[in-house]
């Protein structure tokens, strides 16, 4: 927007010695952003050059000022700012004899509607003046009533329009466009308009675009004789709303769509008709009508002293609150340290509602050059540890380097049938989408194991092999419990992660699985996690699942996915083993002790062990009784496992390797073999092993 200075000092008069490079910073310190100042020549009057500057003003910086818009609210701030007097608009009544020229108004568009009739009419030529204050700031003079219009909407900041009273079928009304309905603008655009555009029309069509631009058919001509003069306030929404749809931006629609107050219909009239009887002094008033459906009032602020004090961050007296906001046109009552602040019409459209509103004005007109300099406060406090964040962190490192690990990462929600190969049931669900993405995801998972098994049927068919994991929030069934909001009662939510090892040999899998959990403990830094007693998950394979256990806790399960999931899934040549388990359910260490234990120097042996024994016997029993027969075995290890020809039913024959470290010298290998001997018999004698 472009504001003149010569415009400006119509109504205030700045002090004297200031440069227009000086109020364009003070404008900018305060108020709006100046983003240019430059002097121009206008057109020669009496043989003398008129001069005039022109500061440009960002309009992005005048969206919650629709006081602004004009040279009246411009100048009303610098007078404010200045401390100078400012000067009135016209305040002669025009005449308002009565007539019927408006009929119906929407109230969901038009807050106010007046129109004037105007008789004896001689379009003239405009005023050298007028046309030179239209040009500096960048607008082409049309006709004279053209121009007024658009002079008085560049002062008062309301637009306003004219239409050829012989051209339109009175009464003028607000309505919704019909669709498909035509209509030419005076810029030459022609427009189809649609049932979500609004007019104004008269009695056969449609003569505006509500709050944007009047139309072709009723513009006024070199002829024209009587006048309408329209000045209206219109819903901001509505117009922005039509303006993008039909991509028509206009001055008066760059004013509504700010919010105006309907009080600057009355400003704009008064003005319009002052200038206007001066210049045609002929002209008969012979109609008014005006309906009003909702009036801007002034609005009204209760704030505390203590309150605006703080928040400037200045020990400001009373007198200090309340004088810039007497300053700018606000009412200000003061009882002891509570003020009572009045919201002029022309500010209460949005922009000053509260008493932090209240604070920008304050400090603003007290000038932010008078704050002193307050260097920032550096404190530097030792960060909170939250041992579960690094838990997990830890956990997925883990994972992925040193198991070999792809992490994936899913949706809440998955394809039912990956739910039901999971073993879960989807009427079970505690929570369900009321717009899912598509018709058989609407279960939020209860379980990651579904997610997975996308992931695996998404994969398989590219790899033969592979492992992958994830973590992620499941949603439990159960009691339900509010977190912040106790009218907001949510499901039980817990963090979980879950693996998956897909190949073709499930009993290898599932010792990579079960060998995987069990060195969680010394790779994430939590309790000892184990995989020992049974379990029922409802993915696992009857004979071939674990519970996941730490401490007294189980936490979660391990399986080799059932044949019934591999189907369900589309695992037609492969197995896996998955297992899943809470991750609040792991021990954070929040310390350790590190133990200096020196290198060995001594070389060590490894012996190993084949003995046979019953299914029954697990491989942690048999780990445990073979390191405590002698101190030379510093660890013991599974090599293999074998069952068919020549075991008997329902044994396996084992394959332990012992490493043996000496201390003092060097082991023969008779002491190796004495200690192998020694491992042999422990075993048979506790868990009734045999000899291959």
């Amino acid at each position: 927007m472009k504001i003149s200075l010569n415009w400006i000092a119509d109504y205030t008069t700045l002090p004297a010695g200031l440069t227009p490079k000086e109020i364009a910073h003070q404008l900018t310190m305060s108020t709006v952003e100046v983003e240019g100042v430059h002097e121009v020549d206008l057109a020669a009057e009496g043989g003398v050059t008129q001069k005039d500057v022109i500061l440009e003003v960002d309009n992005k910086s005048l969206t919650n000022r629709p006081d602004l818009w004009g040279h009246y609210g411009v100048a009303r701030e610098l007078a404010a700012i200045y401390q100078v007097p400012l000067r009135p608009l016209p305040t002669e009544e025009p005449e308002r004899p009565s007539a019927t020229l408006v009929g119906d108004v929407d109230a969901t568009v038009c807050r106010r509607f007046t129109a004037t009739r105007i008789e004896n009419v001689t379009v003239r030529e405009t005023p050298a003046w007028m046309k030179r204050r239209l040009i500096a700031i960048g607008q082409r003079s049309k006709n004279l009533y053209a121009d007024l219009t658009n002079y008085v909407m560049l002062t008062t900041g309301q637009p306003t329009h004219a239409f050829d009273a012989d051209r339109l079928m009175l009464p003028l009304s607000v309505r919704r466009a019909v669709p498909d309905e035509a209509f030419d603008a005076l810029d030459g655009t022609h427009l189809t308009l649609s049932a979500a555009d609004w007019v104004v029309a008269d009695q056969s069509t449609a003569v505006g675009l509500a709050g944007i631009i009047g139309g072709l058919n009723s513009a006024i001509q070199g002829d024209t004789k009587n006048v309408i003069f329209e000045a209206a306030n219109f819903d901001p929404l509505a117009v922005r709303r039509t303006s993008a749809t039909h991509g028509v931006r206009t001055e008066a629609s760059s004013r509504f769509e700010k919010s105006l107050s309907t009080h600057r219909i009355d400003e704009a009239r008064r003005l319009f008709f002052h200038i206007l009887n001066a210049i045609d002094p002929g002209i008969r008033v012979t109609g008014f009508d005006d309906r009003l459906n909702v009036a801007t009032s002034s609005g009204e602020i209760y704030a505390d002293a203590g309150y605006l004090r703080d928040r400037i961050g200045k020990d400001l007296s009373i007198d200090e609150l309340r004088t810039p906001l007497t300053r700018l046109g606000f009412d200000v009552a003061v009882s002891g340290d509570d003020l009572t602040v009045t919201v002029p019409e022309w500010r209460n459209t949005g922009d000053v509602s509260g008493p932090h509103d209240l604070v920008e004005e304050i400090a603003r007109l007290y000038g932010y050059e008078r704050f002193e300099f307050q260097p920032p406060q550096v404190r530097l406090d030792k960060s909170a540890r939250s041992y579960a964040r690094s838990t997990e962190r830890r956990l997925k490192e883990y994972l992925a380097f040193s198991c070999g690990m792809q992490e994936v990462i899913n949706y809440p929600w998955t394809e039912d049938r990956f739910v039901v190969a999971a073993g879960f049931d989807v009427a079970t669900a505690p929570l369900r989408l009321t717009a899912p993405p598509a018709p058989d995801q609407a279960t939020l998972r209860t379980s990651i194991v579904p997610g997975l098994l996308r992931a695996i049927e998404s994969n398989i068919r590219w790899h033969s092999a592979f492992r992958v994991f994830e973590t992620g929030t499941v949603f439990l069934p159960g009691a339900r419990a509010s977190i912040d909001d106790p009218r907001e009662q949510l499901p039980q939510q817990t963090k979980r992660v879950a693996a998956a090892f897909v190949g073709d040999d499930a009993e290898v899998l599932f010792r990579e699985a079960k060998g995987a959990i069990e060195a969680i403990g010394a790779h994430v830094h939590v309790a000892p996690v184990t995989a020992a007693s049974a379990t029922s998950a409802p993915w696992a394979d009857p004979g071939a699942g674990l519970a996941i256990v730490s401490g007294d806790r189980t936490i979660g399960a391990l399986g080799v996915l059932s044949r019934r999931g591999t189907r369900t899934a589309g695992l037609k040549h492969a197995f896996a083993a998955v297992f899943e388990f809470d991750l609040d359910g792991l021990v954070s260490l929040p310390s350790r002790q590190n133990l200096y234990v020196a290198l060995p120097e001594l070389p060590s042996v490894e012996v190993d062990v084949s003995l046979t024994y019953p299914d029954a016997v697990t491989w942690a029993t048999i780990a445990d009784a073979a390191r405590g027969v002698s101190p030379l075995v510093a660890a013991i290890e599974f090599v293999d496992q074998y069952r068919g020809k020549g075991i008997p039913d329902g044994h396996r024959s084992v394959t332990l390797r012992a490493r043996l470290q000496p201390t003092t010298q060097t082991l023969t290998s008779e002491e190796a073999a004495a200690v192998a001997n020694a491992i042999r018999l422990i075993e048979r004698q506790q868990l009734g092993a045999i000899e291959r």
